[in-house]
């Protein structure tokens, strides 16, 4: 009797996804023209920075630098782009096995 499993810590998901691997996904899955267009805009140059603020010594910010990973969070396309990423490594690895 064999027993196997698959496991997948998918708590930094969102965070370190290639947004070229999305945007051929999202292709794969039927999204084209504008629409993929629009996603491509919505995924690229996008900046951000760490703020690091106390009360006992001077606020710090780091510079701006571009985001080359990751999709933003918190708007209504983070649960579609996040199915979209973790769909295909499911289907792969059940295949592989």
């Amino acid at each position: 009797m064999y027993v196997s499993g698959i496991f997948r810590d998918l708590v930094w998901a969102n965070d370190c996804v290639n947004h070229e691997f999305l945007l051929i996904k999202l292709h794969y899955y039927g999204v084209q023209g504008v629409i993929l267009v629009w996603f491509k805009l919505y995924l690229y140059n996008k900046k951000q920075r760490a703020e690091l603020k106390s009360s006992k010594t001077q606020n710090f910010c780091s510079s701006w630098e571009i985001v080359k990973l990751g999709v933003p969070q918190g708007s209504f396309l983070d649960p579609l782009l996040f199915n979209t990423h973790t769909h295909t490594h499911i289907y792969i690895y059940i295949y592989i096995y």
